[in-house]
């Protein structure tokens, strides 16, 4: 996916995405379940499914559906509005608690690696 995302709370609130078929820039929506059916009837409104499965709650919207300031300001809104009641990505936390654990680890494999050498030149020398 080429593109990018903005962030709110640690969420996505919407992101830019390249269609690498139709080369449009599409605006990413998270805009929640309750207003997506609704929001598909919209003109310039695509189901969002570049995974290959439609994903419920989120939508495409192509450029001239939000190209002029209000319509931007209305579909931004729409993310506004579901922002509070998304989850926080489980896959980010998790990769966080890796990188926590990695960078803790760090140090002590490099005191590890430090004394093995160490106790290898002292050995290499009493011989």
């Amino acid at each position: 996916m080429g593109g990018m995302m903005f962030m709110v709370d640690n969420k996505m609130l919407c992101g830019m995405h390249i269609d690498k078929k139709t080369e449009l820039n599409l605006l990413m929506a998270p805009i929640g379940e309750e207003t997506y059916p609704e929001s598909l009837n919209a003109e310039g409104v695509l189901p969002m499914d570049f995974t290959g499965r439609t994903m419920k709650g989120y939508i495409f919207i192509k450029p001239e559906a939000y190209d002029r300031q209000e319509d931007l300001e209305f579909w931004i809104q729409k993310c506004l509005d579901f922002n509070p009641l998304a989850k926080a990505s489980k896959k980010k936390e998790k990769k966080i608690t890796v990188l926590k654990h990695l960078f803790q680890t760090i140090p002590v494999l490099l005191i590890n690696i430090s004394n093995f050498n160490k106790a290898n030149y002292c050995h290499h020398n009493m011989i």
